[in-house]
């Protein structure tokens, strides 16, 4: 009986590179003059990802864990160097299925990246937890709303940023009737921007993705 509504599923890819067509860049101030050559040491790329999952009654446990690991060459300059990029993640969560109450989802995420170029190391922490509510109530309304939390951290540079984002919408249509109306509330908490990381070949990068300002709109529509 344990195994009943139980899924599990588990995903790897492994990639090996003897040889391949590798840029070679030359620096002189803010010119840049690239080579291709072939290039014929290895490079490896790994990734592994898995889900669980079960449901009891009304309610679905779910667990989740991916990790990847990148290794590349850089040649700049005339110097030849090994970067490494790895990064481990994890999400816990629960879903309910109710037909009379709200259904409700949460997630709890956790997750490490770590960069290493030209002997550099960069480490970052993240976490996020989010809340997903729908509620059919009145037989013609329905209520939506969504809540994110987000932790960020980079540790080489010791700083941390943390962000609260959320929505909501109220949506009216009587039974039989074409018409719809909706009050819709998006960046609830007016909230700036968004921060994240990203590596390749020549930069680790420190990212600011902007959003736009709180908006409330009221929509009104009609199906034919």
């Amino acid at each position: 009986m344990w195994f009943k509504n139980l899924n599990f599923n588990l995903n790897t890819s492994f990639n090996k590179r003897l040889k391949s067509i590798k840029t070679v860049s030359e620096l002189n101030g803010i010119e840049s003059f690239n080579t291709a050559i072939m290039f014929d040491q290895p490079e490896h790329n790994w990734m592994l990802s898995g889900r669980i999952s079960k449901k009891i009654k009304k309610i679905r446990y779910n667990l989740s864990s991916r990790f990847s690991y990148n290794d590349t060459f850089q040649i700049l300059n005339d110097e030849t160097n090994l970067n490494i990029s790895k990064s481990i993640s994890s999400t816990v969560g629960i879903e309910t299925f109710f037909k009379k109450h709200p259904t409700l989802e949460i997630n709890y995420t956790k997750g490490f990246s770590n960069y290493k170029a030209r002997g550099l190391n960069n480490e970052f922490e993240n976490d996020r937890f989010e809340v997903i509510l729908e509620y059919d109530f009145l037989n013609d309304f329905i209520f939506k709303a969504d809540y994110t939390f987000e932790n960020y951290n980079n540790k080489s540079q010791n700083t941390t940023n943390t962000f609260d984002t959320a929505n909501a919408s109220l949506f009216y249509q009587k039974e039989d009737s074409p018409w719809g109306f909706e009050v819709n509330a998006t960046n609830l908490f007016d909230v700036k921007f968004k921060q994240q990381n990203s590596f390749n070949a020549f930069v680790i990068s420190d990212i600011r993705t902007f959003i736009l300002p709180r908006i409330v709109m009221f929509k009104l529509s009609y199906k034919l």
